[in-house]
């Protein structure tokens, strides 16, 4: 019987974001790196530098959304990166 194994792992990268590393895919959920949401009511703590967004978006290969609040579904976010997605085929859902 042959075992499966994976180096499994979970990375906070902000706010509600984060990266899974699981069975040959690497999924983000949630890109919020920038900006303000909810009419200019809540900021980050802390904005990602755009090398540390691309050096992310280098492993990528799903985004996930969770919902439509614009501090999970960033449209700043695909607006700034579309071409790092594009380029880098990351499949969304």
């Amino acid at each position: 019987m042959s075992s499966i194994t994976s180096n499994n792992s979970i990375s906070l990268v902000n706010h509600a974001s984060i990266y899974i590393e699981t069975y040959g895919m690497n999924i983000l959920t949630d890109p919020w790196y920038f900006g303000e949401a909810f009419n200019k009511g809540w900021s980050l703590l802390h904005e990602n530098p755009p090398s540390d967004i691309e050096e992310i978006l280098n492993k990528v290969s799903h985004v996930y959304i969770s919902h439509e609040h614009p501090d999970h579904f960033s449209i700043p976010f695909f607006k700034k990166y579309c071409s790092s997605l594009i380029d880098n085929e990351i499949d969304y859902d």
